[in-house]
């Protein structure tokens, strides 16, 4: 997982029966140990991650450091009746938060984040659709806008079903895809990818991540057409890089 400012690389080794993660800055080479949790990742800021699934939590890239995340009526039970918030309630405590964000996911949940979260991890907290009165008929992001909540959409998860078929170099020189890197003037292909699967381009624009997975067991009925991944693998992580020939100024090989 490639850090949106292309300066940070999430790792996941398995080389072990304890898996272990860490952050690599593709600057410095230095490795941050981040623990072995796993699950989806939604950029919220540059070095912010929401992390969902077994326990959620927000991840500074930073410095590795994770902080808990409850949910909004973990937080405030009382502020729930038959199931459902008391949208006011609601209301208020997302006006006060300092950010908020909406998730791309089925339940569309909230991400409420202050400014001093990483002191009082308890001011933040996650909100779903379904905790709304008629959830089905006023989705998340309609309430957001029904009640004038400003709020940013949280970057695409990781991992993935689907990766970006291809990647504009920040200098708009190049041109990344799964078979590896174009010219963006000219396409031609100067360096060739051993996997596709384009994450996208480092920190100083002088190279490209890539990155995929593959499908280890299917299940499924025989010779149906609609058949599911029951355990994915990860490939390994490869970084190419522009030729020196091609980052000479006013110079084309």
């Amino acid at each position: 997982m490639l850090f949106p400012n292309g300066r940070r690389l999430y790792m996941l080794e398995k080389n072990s029966e304890i898996p272990s993660s860490y952050l690599l800055d593709l600057q410095t080479k230095e490795k941050t140990p981040i623990g072995s949790k796993e699950g989806y990742f939604h950029f919220l800021e540059n070095d912010i991650v929401y992390v969902g699934g077994k326990g959620e939590y927000i991840l500074d890239g930073a410095t590795g450091l994770q902080y808990p995340i409850q949910s909004f009526s973990q937080l405030h039970p009382n502020a729930f009746s038959n199931g459902y918030v008391d949208t006011e309630l609601l209301v208020r405590a997302l006006s006060q938060s300092d950010e908020v964000f909406l998730i791309d996911a089925a339940s569309d949940p909230v991400i409420a984040i202050s400014s001093d979260f990483r002191i009082n991890p308890e001011h933040n907290f996650i909100v779903y659709s379904y905790d709304l009165p008629e959830y089905w008929a006023n989705p998340m992001e309609e309430f957001l806008h029904q009640n004038g909540i400003v709020y940013k959409y949280a970057a695409a998860r990781f991992p993935s079903k689907s990766l970006p078929t291809e990647v504009a170099s920040p200098d708009g020189k190049f041109i990344a895809r799964d078979d590896g890197i174009h010219l963006a003037e000219t396409n031609q292909m100067i360096v060739n990818a051993p996997i596709p699967g384009v994450r996208g381009w480092t920190y100083d624009g002088r190279g490209v991540i890539y990155s995929s997975r593959r499908c280890l067991f299917q299940i499924g009925l025989p010779f149906a057409d609609d058949r599911a991944c029951f355990r994915w693998v990860s490939e390994p992580v490869f970084m190419l890089k522009i030729p020196n020939e091609y980052l000479l100024p006013g110079k084309s090989p």
